[in-house]
């Protein structure tokens, strides 16, 4: 019969053939405590009373984004947007925490963020490249993450405030009805999830709303006089406002090709952009099949451009055509932002 090796203080180990099995004693008897030396400290610990809480930025920024969906949940005014802690998370998860998630909150200091800021800003020797706008982000994700430090008693103040920001400088790209339409015949003729990426676009360009209120749209949002959509960035606090974009001719088309096009396995999704899967399409989902379809755009020889653009395309196309876009509460920042027109008529005095 194989033995129970003590390895450590209250800590027992027996080797098997195939398995190492840990264990400990409690009031004589034998407690399983799992299969990996890693688990089996883990649970004595926690039998002891002695579990410690991970004192790192992973686990600062990780618990700042926990409290955020939680208090969105519960509609606390003192949460964030959905979109603003989805886009938080992919900052974090992505840039901040493979580069600084094992270091102590109380170790970070204002030049660590500047540098980290500098570093993205010049892009870094292993090939990622320059990402001076994406670094201001990540940079409003960790200071969100360390005014969470601050309430749970990790640091006693937010090393990011006072650091100066990468200069950002608005976008002018302005997308032409020809390139688009170009862009599309491109797009269909590649891979199925590549070319429904291109009709979410399409339907950005067609209806300029927002991406993010396209992607989770179900036939449920199909209306009589056209679709009901939801202001994506409406406050967990705020009275819900929506869209509704009003039939046309083209959009009714892309709806359409989007629905020819899905894949067997998501025939009856009731999404109106459905993956391969019948699912809504995450964020992160979305922007890595975008990559890859702009990067075969780019390489076929076209421009580059975002979805961004797209919504700029149609906020211009509706002003030179003097109508009204009625797509922000500010129409200050649509104007600044989003008017990419090269040339505005300008009517004298008579």
């Amino acid at each position: 019969m194989t033995e129970h090796v003590k390895i450590e203080e209250g800590l027992y180990a027996r080797v098997g053939a195939r398995v190492t099995s840990y264990s400990t004693m409690v009031d004589g008897k034998r407690v399983p405590l799992g299969k990996t030396l890693d688990e089996a400290r883990a649970k004595l610990a926690e039998l002891r009373g002695q579990v410690k809480v991970e004192n790192t930025i992973r686990a600062m920024c990780r618990g700042y984004i926990a409290e955020q969906r939680e208090l969105a949940a519960t509609g606390d005014s003192n949460a964030l947007k959905p979109r603003t802690i989805d886009e938080y998370e992919i900052c974090l998860e992505g840039n901040v925490i493979p580069v600084l998630g094992d270091m102590a909150p109380s170790a970070f200091r204002s030049m660590h963020a500047a540098q980290y800021l500098d570093r993205r800003r010049k892009g870094s020797t292993d090939g990622k490249k320059r990402a001076p706008v994406g670094a201001n982000r990540d940079m409003a994700a960790l200071s969100g993450a360390f005014n969470y430090g601050m309430r749970q008693g990790m640091v006693e103040s937010n090393p990011c405030h006072g650091v100066k920001r990468n200069k950002e400088r608005a976008r002018t790209r302005d997308v032409s009805r020809v390139e688009f339409n170009e862009f599309m015949r491109f797009a269909k003729e590649k891979p199925t999830a590549l070319y429904m990426a291109a009709l979410v676009t399409a339907a950005v360009a067609v209806s300029g709303r927002r991406r993010a209120e396209l992607l989770p749209l179900g036939v449920d949002a199909l209306t009589d006089e056209g679709i009901d959509t939801r202001d994506a960035k409406t406050k967990a606090h705020e009275s819900v406002r929506n869209y509704l974009v009003k039939w046309s001719p083209l959009l009714v088309s892309i709806l359409t090709e989007a629905h020819r096009i899905r894949p067997k396995a998501a025939a009856k999704s009731q999404r109106l952009f459905p993956t391969r899967t019948g699912d809504a399409y995450t964020p992160n989902g979305f922007k890595a099949t975008w990559n890859k379809l702009m990067t075969a755009w780019v390489k076929a020889g076209g421009e580059h451009f975002t979805s961004h653009d797209l919504r700029a395309f149609y906020i211009s196309r509706m002003l030179e055509q003097d109508r009204d876009p009625n797509t922000h509460k500010n129409v200050a920042t649509m104007m600044r932002v989003y008017d990419r027109r090269k040339t505005i008529e300008v009517t004298p005095l008579a």
